[in-house]
Formats: structure tokens, sequence, C-alpha cells
């Protein structure tokens, strides 16, 4: 009877599947967009071309050089965001929930922060710059990082309740 079991639990588990968040990068033509669940935005690689909408619950990467705004529209979720370069406004009237927010060395971030840092960020990660620049701008929960430069030029408020390691200007 053990065999048979120890069989069954075997072919079980081998049949378990790991499901893990897709990487989708933004690459609309031109990059200024609306962020929404139907409109085809995103590629499949690094300078690919745009031929997907949003995937909830995927890797978001903003890798392209240049000035462009995104809008972000209706309930968006996302594992990461990676705001990898470019000089990027976040405007819109809904924000994406993520729970880490990676604002890499080569990118300006501007605009109201809580279009990417929403409820249920947990890890904000600033390398490059981040402008507040309307409303109230969120709240980072768990560990802001990184040595990069946080400015706030219209009275936001970057509301810091967790761990917080940042080296950076403020």
């Amino acid at each position: 009877m053990k065999p048979r079991l120890l069989l069954a639990f075997a072919v079980s588990a081998a049949s378990l599947q790991t499901v893990s968040a897709a990487d989708q990068y933004w690459n609309h033509s031109p990059l200024t967009s609306t962020w929404d669940a139907a409109t085809v935005n995103w590629a499949t690689t690094s300078g690919g071309t745009a031929a997907n909408g949003w995937t909830g619950g995927n890797n978001a990467f903003f890798d392209q050089s240049g000035t462009y705004t995104v809008s972000t529209s209706g309930a968006l979720t996302a594992g990461t965001i990676n705001l990898a370069a470019g000089d990027i406004t976040c405007a819109g009237s809904d924000g994406v929930k993520a729970t880490t927010v990676t604002i890499g060395s080569d990118a300006t971030v501007r605009g109201a922060a809580d279009r990417f840092i929403g409820s249920g960020t947990t890890n904000l990660e600033v390398n490059g710059t981040l402008n507040l620049t309307t409303g109230s701008a969120g709240s980072n929960r768990t560990a802001l990082t990184g040595s990069g430069t946080i400015s706030n030029s219209n009275g936001s408020a970057l509301r810091l309740t967790g761990t917080n390691v940042f080296s950076g200007n403020i």
C-alpha cells in the first residue's frame, strides 16, 4: 500500500507547475500613452514591438529613453515596476498596486507618486530621481532604499512608515 501512495504523491508533485509573473516592456509608439488593461502598449522584450495589453500581476519595465507621460486608468496590479530609463511623468486617475517599485539611475520620475507608489507597495528603491509634484504621494510601508534624489516641488508628501536605509538626497 505504501509504494502506491508514494507513487501517487510523486506523480501529483511532478504535475505541479510554478507560475511566475512575466515581464512586460512599455513600448507604445509614441511612448506617451494610457496604462490600462486593454491598450496595446506592451512588448515581451526590451525594445520589442508593442503587441499586448497589460496582464495584471506581471512585472512592468519602463526602459525607453526619452520624455513621456504614462497615465494610469483602472484597477491595475503589477508584481514589480522597474522605471529604468527616461524622463517619465506619472499621471492619470488611478494608481497601480505593486509590491516593489524601482527607479533606476537613468530615470527621472515626476508627478503624483501615488500612481506608481500606492497602497500595497512594500519596497521603494530610488537610484534615479523621484520628483513629487502633486497631491498626496502615497506611502511606503516597508523599505526605502537607494542613493538617488527625492524632491518635492509642490507641497506633496511621501509618508515613510517602514525601515528606511535611503542614503540619497532629499
